[in-house]
This record gives C-alpha cells, sequence and structure tokens, in this order.
C-alpha cells in the first residue's frame, strides 16, 4: 500500500521545514528504512530550468537545506542532482539553473555535492541500488546510491 502524507508549512523557515519533513518520515516509520548513516544520497530536485525559489516552479532552496541537514546529521554523503531538460539551442542551462535557484548556495553552504546530470551523464538505477520509490522529472526523490 502507497502511503502519502500531506502537512501545510505556513514558511519556509528551516527549523520549521525539518520539523515538518521529520514529522512525515516519523508516519512513515522513520529515518531508518530509507537512509543508513554513511550512504550516498541523490536529491533529485526538480530543476526545469533556471528559475528562482520564490518561482515554484523548482523545489524550494530551503527544503533542499533541510533535506541535506537532515540527512547529514544522520551521517549521509548528499548529492543534489538533476538536469535541466536538455540543451536549448544547443545550450544545457542546468549549471545556470544550480545557481538561480540556489543549490548551489545550498550545496556549498551546507556541504553537499552539485551532480549536473548534462554534464556527468546519467545512469540506469535499480533496486539493487537502493532506490527506495520510482522518481520522475515532476516529483523530487530521494535515492540510496550505497
Amino acid at each position: 500500500m502507497n502511503r502519502v502524507i500531506v502537512q501545510e508549512c505556513k514558511s519556509y523557515d528551516l527549523e520549521s521545514v525539518i520539523e515538518k519533513i521529520n514529522s512525515a518520515i516519523d508516519l512513515l516509520g522513520g529515518w531508518s528504512l530509507f537512509v543508513k548513516p554513511h550512504d550516498r544520497v541523490l536529491l533529485k530536485v526538480n530543476l526545469i530550468g533556471p528559475k528562482t525559489s520564490e518561482t515554484a516552479a523548482v523545489t524550494h532552496s530551503e527544503f533542499v537545506r533541510a533535506m541535506v541537514r537532515i540527512l547529514m546529521g544522520i551521517d549521509c554523503d548528499v548529492w543534489i542532482g538533476d538536469s535541466s531538460g536538455g540543451a536549448i539551442a544547443g545550450i544545457a542551462p542546468t549549471a545556470q539553473s544550480f545557481k538561480v535557484a540556489g543549490y548551489e548556495r545550498v550545496a556549498q553552504e551546507e556541504g553537499a555535492l552539485i551532480k549536473n546530470f548534462d554534464r556527468e551523464g546519467v545512469f540506469p538505477s535499480h533496486r539493487k541500488a537502493g532506490v527506495r520509490r520510482p522518481c520522475t522529472l515532476q516529483n523530487p526523490c530521494l535515492m540510496r546510491m550505497s
């Protein structure tokens, strides 16, 4: 059975976001069901193009920061990764998109790594590699890469 947890979060205050994420994960059985210390975790964000967090077109950078803090608190190696959908007129905007969305700043300040799928390529991920649920471009996801 699939379960979805929906919680109202009135602001992107970091402590509030962390509290909401942790309470939702607790309702699903706790972080230990999803990650373990020393796991490599990819946060596949919704980076559709060079958009700011305030546009609500991309995953908010403070949500990403909250996830990074939580996961690093569990002693995970955290990656923030995506592609902005390929090249437009021969130019892939992903590097610029990471900067405009605020993810590059979050990664630098929190100690996560940026993974630009346009530069680094992609590879198929299988359940044996630790993927806990299917991911789509529309839905940011959490992947264990251990």
